[in-house]
């Protein structure tokens, strides 16, 4: 029987806060990845497989093209406006808004950042419970959660 996992604490919106605002000021593209996670529910392999030309921020829509699959989820007028402003502050030298193209190596950037800004130890993990309770406190069921995290039945590590 597979031990529980000991990430089961629940991200506060404080701890996240206090990331996001350390990640702006410190590294504008993680802290990209973690919004979008944490508003999105994406997984950790959609966020490394973003391109800029994806973010739709005036049709306020994200496409998500990963492991061969396209998925499209809509954003909030709030969730598109912070990330207009998120992406205004990006130099785009890449094609990627995300230079890490690995989960591994994002997931380790995201270690190091909350230990450099004080910020409790969170993992992309805890980023899409965040936002997957956060959709649960205003109405959505069980049912249409899966469909709007659902990445062929398949949950993030």
């Amino acid at each position: 029987m597979p031990e529980p996992k000991s990430s089961a604490r629940t991200l506060q919106e404080e701890e996240l806060n206090q990331l996001l605002n350390w990640l702006k000021l410190n590294d504008s593209a993680l802290c990209l990845a973690v919004f979008l996670v944490a508003n999105t529910g994406l997984h950790i392999k959609e966020v490394c497989d973003l391109r800029w030309p994806d973010i739709n921020v005036q049709g306020q829509v994200i496409h998500i093209h990963s492991g061969g699959r396209h998925r499209t989820i809509s954003m909030s007028h709030t969730l598109s406006t912070i990330l207009e402003d998120l992406i205004a502050d990006e130099t785009r030298t890449e094609d990627r808004p995300i230079k890490e193209t690995t989960e591994a190596r994002l997931s380790d950037r995201l270690a190091t950042a909350c230990w450099q800004s004080h910020s409790p130890s969170t993992t992309f993990h805890h980023l899409q419970v965040f936002f997957a309770l956060a959709r649960l406190q205003t109405g959505t069921t069980v049912s249409e959660l899966e469909q709007i995290i659902s990445e062929d039945g398949a949950a993030d590590e």
